[in-house]
């Protein structure tokens, strides 16, 4: 991994671009161990916390279908634009704002 920094702070890299092709999703680990899952859809990528907030299933090995990522655990879905639960929008995971820099997927997190 390597850090960048922008106008609107330090970014990590996380993935090179052409690991994450469309419909796919990848999780990665941070430097203190945190997992992120990474998905691409419609072109677009997006960065979700990893960790289920029901009951801490592996979001990133959940199924992926328009736009919606269920959990493996217990079939929680929940929308990848913005983390928030189908089924309950109270319920949300935690979303990075990211960048696709130098044909890298780099990711902003509010720790660094």
């Amino acid at each position: 991994m390597g850090d960048v920094t922008t106008d609107t702070g330090p970014y990590t890299a996380l993935l090179p671009d052409t690991q994450l092709p469309e419909g796919g999703r990848r999780i990665c680990l941070r430097e203190n161990g945190e997992a992120v899952a990474l998905f691409r859809w419609e072109g677009r990528v997006y960065a979700l916390s990893n960790r289920c907030v029901h009951r801490g299933g592996s979001i990133g090995d959940g199924a992926l279908a328009n736009g919606v990522i269920t959990c493996p655990m217990h079939d929680w879905e929940f929308r990848i634009s913005d983390g928030r639960c189908v089924d309950n929008p109270e319920f949300a995971l935690k979303t990075y704002p990211l960048v696709v820099q130098d044909n890298m997927i780099k990711v902003r997190f509010e720790d660094t």
